[in-house]
C-alpha cells in the first residue's frame, strides 16, 4: 500500500515540475499498440484453510511475463487504454508444517507442486483535462475497470512405507473492481516523454487494488517509441473468510508502434 501511495505522490511531483518548465511538444498519435516484458517479484499470501506463504510455504518462484497494451486517443486529452496479462508462477517444496488448502490437509513430509495463474485485463479512460503549452504536459485522471482471476493449485505425494497418498486442492478467485486515480505526462523536449500514473480502490469485503507506474518514453522516430518503468501492483482478493493478497512489483521495458 505505501509503494502505491509514493506512486501517487509522484505524478504531484511531475505535475510541478511540467508547470515550470513548459516548451512545445507534438500531437499525439491516434492508436498505440505496445507489448511489454516485466521483470516482476512475488509476494503471496493465500488464506483458504490456514494462512500459507507462496514462497516460503510452496516454493513459488519469481518469472518474468509479458503485457500487451492498447490505447486510442480520441484527442489530446482523452484516450481510451486496454490491458491484458497472464502469468504463471511455479514451485516445489516440502510441506514444513501440517497446513490446509480449501478442505485438503497437506500434512508434514509431502512433496507438493505448487502453482498460481494470474490473469488481469483492464479497460479505461484517461482524461488529462490539464493542458499546457500545446501538450507539453497533462494532468488528470483515471478510470478502469479491472478483471482479475487468481487460481492457486497444489498437487501433492507423501509416501509412508512404501504406501502413496496423493493430494490435490484449487481455489479460484475472479474478481472486478472499478478504479480510479491520477495520470500525467511531461515532454521536455520533443522525442522525451515522462509519464506517471496511480490509481487504486477499497472495496470492503471484496478486497482492495493498488496500482502505479512511472517511466520514460522514448520516441526516436514518430511510428515507434521505446519504454522503461517501474510498476507495484497488490492487490487483495475476498471470498467470505478465504483470501489471497498478491504483490508483484518490479522494472519493465517495452516497444510501442504509433500511428
Amino acid at each position: 500500500m505505501r509503494k502505491g501511495v509514493f506512486l501517487v505522490a509522484v505524478v504531484f511531483f511531475l505535475a510541478s515540475l511540467g508547470v515550470a518548465h513548459a516548451t512545445p511538444w507534438q500531437t499525439e498519435p491516434k492508436f498505440e499498440l505496445e507489448g511489454i516484458w516485466w521483470f516482476s517479484n512475488l509476494k503471496a499470501t493465500v488464506d483458504v484453510g490456514t494462512k500459507i506463504d507462496a514462497k516460503s510455504d510452496l516454493g513459488l518462484e519469481d518469472r518474468q511475463f509479458a503485457e500487451g497494451r492498447l490505447s486510442w486517443y480520441l484527442n489530446d486529452e482523452h484516450r481510451i487504454r486496454l490491458a491484458i496479462a497472464h502469468i504463471s508462477n511455479d514451485g516445489s517444496a516440502s510441506v514444513q508444517r501440517d497446513f490446509t488448502f480449501h478442505g485438503t490437509t497437506f500434512p508434514v513430509g509431502a512433496a507438493i507442486n505448487s502453482e498460481m495463474d494470474f490473469t488481469y485485463s483492464r479497460l479505461g479512460w484517461i482524461w488529462e483535462f490539464i493542458n499546457i503549452d500545446k501538450n507539453t504536459f497533462k494532468f488528470g485522471t483515471v478510470l478502469d475497470l479491472d478483471w482479475f482471476i487468481l487460481d492457486p493449485k497444489i498437487n501433492g505425494i507423501l509416501n509412508v512405507n512404501n504406501k502413496v497418498t496423493e493430494y490435490d486442492a484449487e481455489k479460484k478467485f475472479n474478481l472486478v473492481l472499478p478504479t480510479i486515480g491520477l495520470a500525467a505526462d511531461y515532454n521536455p523536449v520533443k522525442y522525451l516523454n515522462i509519464f506517471a500514473t496511480g490509481e487504486g480502490v477499497a472495496a470492503g469485503k471484496y478486497g482492495y487494488l493498488v496500482d502505479g507506474e512511472v517511466g520514460v518514453k522514448v520516441i526516436p522516430v514518430p511510428w515507434i517509441s521505446i519504454k522503461g518503468a517501474y510498476r507495484y501492483m497488490e492487490l487483495k482478493a475476498k471470498d467470505g473468510n478465504d483470501f489471497a493478497k498478491v504483490t508483484y512489483n518490479g522494472p519493465y521495458v517495452g516497444v510501442t508502434l504509433r500511428y
